[in-house]
Parts: structure tokens; sequence; C-alpha cells
């Protein structure tokens, strides 16, 4: 189980996880998760990472989520 912390912000709150950011828009919705994780975090964790939209290694996905076009190459 890694260190949580939350940095609440205008519009809801930053949860820290190691090295990962998870933003939620709900206090009900944060503490739910945040039960779910101290129940079983190795699953909490996975389903994050399995459907997060910005996945590292991966910045192409990145800017398509902030509605930025991709470049490309024209030979």
């Amino acid at each position: 189980m890694r260190t949580l912390m939350i940095d609440p912000v205008l519009n809801g709150f930053i949860v820290k996880c190691g090295c990962q950011k998870v933003v939620f828009n709900s206090l009900d919705v944060m503490a739910e998760e945040i039960k779910k994780y101290f129940k079983n975090p190795e699953q909490v964790e996975k389903e994050y990472m399995n459907n997060a939209i910005n996945r590292p290694g991966q910045p192409e996905i990145a800017a398509e989520a902030r509605g930025e076009s991709r470049p490309t190459v024209e030979g």
C-alpha cells in the first residue's frame, strides 16, 4: 500500500498515490475510492492503470485527451 496525499483544489481534490495523481470532483466519490483502496490496494491500482486516459509512455493519448491534435509526419 502506498501513501496517499490529498490536495484540495478549487474544483475538487488531487490524490497522489506513489508517482501517480488522480483527480476527483466529489468528496463522496473520493472517500469511496479511498475505502476501496484500503481494502485491496493492488486491485484498485491495477483498475486505475488499466482505465487511465493518460497512460505513462503514451503521450499521444494525453494530447488527444486535452483536445490537441497529434503531430503527423509527411514524407
